[in-house]
């Protein structure tokens, strides 16, 4: 018996190796990088930190320049706002004005109106200049940003006659500038908030909406010039046609009416254009 048990033990001591001796083969079967390999996983990591640092510097940027804009149209809007509590005292008009433009055209002569929205952050400035391209990325006073400032198209005429007058501005994704019109996406937005007010150095309009429309950069979306009173009322009528939402506000011939147009993300090249009509503007 102790013969077999001795055998047995032999044969399991020859069977099972020293762990140790296991550690050393699998550590033998180890490959180590190449040169080559070791350049390569090095181009990578500095490539990915690059990518990270990049991305994170853009982030910076962008909040940098949010705030920039912010500050800009804060101070703007404050000095209005007094101007409105100030007019408010003392006038007896019925609509009275409340922006002082002489002011105004002392930091940017292209101001040409000031848009506001009741409730909503669109509270600013509007400007007109020989080109569509400069106030994409130039603030108000000026600055270089990327929030732009609200400006009419350049090939509409001066003082609002025409038929069909377009503003643009940038879909902000802090909520500023236009990033509101796409919120006429909705009935109910569209309930809620019914007119803009619209001051100019001549004149204080309403702009009823009546139509908005998600669309693309591709489309003929915006038209400024008509045939003739025919073509103005089938260009209404299809807006009307594929609207976001519905008004009981009706456009004739003699209307005159506005596009606000900015980006959407809904899909790729998106846009959103809100119609309004251009009225006097009245204190109901």
């Amino acid at each position: 018996m102790e013969e077999e048990n001795l055998q047995e033990t032999t044969v399991l001591q020859v069977q099972e190796e020293p762990e140790h001796k296991k550690k050393h083969k699998h550590k033998k079967k180890e490959k180590k990088l190449t040169k080559g390999g070791v350049i390569f996983f090095r181009i990578v990591l500095v490539a990915a930190l690059a990518v990270a640092g990049y991305s994170g510097w853009n982030i910076y940027s962008g909040l940098k320049a949010y705030r920039e804009s912010v500050a800009v149209y804060d101070n703007l809007a404050k000095q209005v706002h007094a101007q409105r509590a100030e007019a408010a005292a003392e006038t007896v008009e019925s609509v009275p004005y409340t922006v002082d433009f002489a002011e105004l055209e002392k930091i940017n002569p292209d101001v040409v109106g000031w848009l506001r929205l009741e409730d909503t952050v669109i509270d600013y400035p509007v400007v007109q200049c020989e080109d569509n391209d400069y106030y994409l990325t130039h603030l108000f006073d000026g600055t270089v940003n990327s929030s732009g400032t609200i400006f009419v198209d350049c090939r509409n005429s001066p003082g609002f006659t025409d038929r069909n007058t377009a503003f643009y501005a940038h879909h902000m994704r802090n909520g500023s500038m236009f990033a509101e019109i796409e919120k006429y996406e909705t009935q109910e937005y569209a309930d809620a908030h019914p007119k803009f007010r619209f001051e100019t150095p001549d004149a204080i309009y309403d702009i009823i909406p009546f139509a908005g429309l998600e669309t693309n950069s591709y489309t003929d979306y915006i038209k400024l010039e008509f045939d003739d009173d025919a073509d103005f009322l089938r260009y209404v009528s299809d807006i009307q046609a594929k609207s976001t939402f519905t008004t009981n506000t009706i456009i004739t011939k003699d209307d005159h009416i506005v596009t606000f147009s900015t980006c959407s993300y809904h899909s790729y090249d998106g846009r959103f254009a809100l119609y309004g009509k251009l009225v006097p503007a009245t204190n109901d």
